[in-house]
């Protein structure tokens, strides 16, 4: 369900870039620079808004301490 959500931001932030972009080529006539720019900044939030939600994620997850008997013993060497 996190998954879900992180690319959904994604999605939705980058459809909103495009769509604002193609808006303002259509005010401005400068064809593709719009979208570009739209698209550009659309991935650039979006990311940015996956990398906070994934930190608030890690920090509300509960840590485990391990004890010195519950670290992994190395792997025996084959000879």
């Amino acid at each position: 369900m996190i998954a879900s959500e992180l690319g959904s931001v994604i999605v939705v932030s980058v459809g909103l870039g495009y769509f604002a972009g193609n808006w303002l080529d259509g005010m401005l006539k400068c064809s593709p620079y719009g979208i570009v720019g739209g698209l550009m900044l659309g991935m650039g939030l979006g990311l940015g808004i996956v990398v906070k939600r994934s930190n608030q994620l890690d920090k509300n997850t509960p840590r485990v301490k391990m004890t010195s008997s519950q670290e992994p013993e190395p792997p025996a060497e084959d000879s």
